[in-house]
């Protein structure tokens, strides 16, 4: 792993793409040289999201921090910045999904040796959510595009990576060859690292199903939380009918829509499902009904859903 420095002058001449928020503590920045630098700030002003998430650290962190006994701002920084430099060093054991996970390349560090960041390569192409009107009326292609999505998931499900906010399409990338690439990489949770990732969509502090030890063992997320955004991903595609997202493209109201549609439940036939697949209820969609109740059975591990994608292609 290739180590830089971080100058004023690399922040200068570098165009700031997104700032902190309340769900994240980093600043990304696209250099000169056409690379995404991901740097976390040291101000209170510049991470509101230590600010928002000062209490729900107490239980969980925001963004991998470990877990701490104290909630001073510094050592958040601290412990931040110390998870995020284990996480980039360690990725170079993950080489091999190069072509379908956009890892680091270059860890940065202040000139005193204080990690503060990484760069990753640019990845060239649009997110599911920029391109989900052309998706939704191309089901071939977007049905291509679920299953090479199902796959990457399984082999990093299979190392030991989570990537807990799957469904957030913004961060699926589908390259100008038509494959999908992930690019958030520091939000991914390592296994062998001891973090733990707050998604801000399914996360267990707000929804009641992910509370359940089949998702979340009390210290990890585990593979079943990726197969259930994978089965929700496959009708947010599939099926422009559902209109699940409304017309309002806003960030903020597609989240509180997702979330929305997530968090609401229907009781049936003694299982707990989100009403956005309440469809399946219709005994003509017997098959897909079936995959579903596996996925959301909270007595057995839920399945990767390539079978299910490929019986709802077919009606399509």
């Amino acid at each position: 792993m290739e180590k830089k420095i971080l100058t004023d002058e690399i922040l200068y001449t570098s165009e700031l793409l997104s700032d902190t928020s309340e769900h994240s503590n980093t600043k990304t920045y696209l250099t000169e040289e056409n690379k995404i630098l991901k740097i976390i700030p040291d101000s209170k002003e510049q991470n509101p999201a230590f600010q928002f998430n000062m209490e729900q650290l107490r239980i969980m962190d925001a963004n991998c921090y470990l877990l701490l006994g104290s909630l001073d701002f510094d050592d958040l920084i601290l412990k931040s910045r110390e998870l995020m430099e284990k996480k980039v060093l360690i990725s170079s054991d993950f080489k091999d999904f190069e072509s379908s996970i956009s890892l680091p390349t270059a860890a940065y560090y202040k000139k005193d040796g204080t990690f503060i960041g990484y760069e990753q390569e640019k990845v060239e192409g649009k997110s599911i959510y920029d391109q989900r009107k052309d998706l939704a009326v191309n089901h071939k292609l977007a049905t291509d595009l679920l299953l090479q999505l199902t796959n990457v998931v399984r082999n990093a499900n299979e190392r030991g990576i989570i990537i807990t906010d799957l469904s957030n399409l913004s961060n699926i990338i589908i390259t100008p060859e038509l494959k999908i690439k992930l690019i958030d990489y520091d939000d991914f949770q390592i296994n062998r690292l001891l973090s733990l990732k707050n998604s801000a969509i399914l996360s267990p502090s707000k929804n009641p199903i992910f509370k359940n030890k089949k998702y979340f063992d009390g210290k990890f997320y585990t593979r079943n939380l990726n197969q259930a955004s994978l089965l929700n991903t496959m009708y947010y595609l599939l099926d422009d009918e559902l209109g699940l997202l409304g017309t309002d493209t806003s960030t903020q109201y597609q989240q509180h829509v997702l979330n929305d549609r997530i968090n609401n439940f229907i009781y049936y036939e003694g299982y707990d499902y989100p009403d956005l697949f309440s469809e399946l209820l219709d005994p003509k969609n017997k098959a897909l009904k079936d995959a579903t109740k596996r996925v959301f059975d909270l007595e057995k591990e839920n399945v990767y859903p390539d079978e299910a994608i490929k019986e709802y292609a077919k009606r399509l």
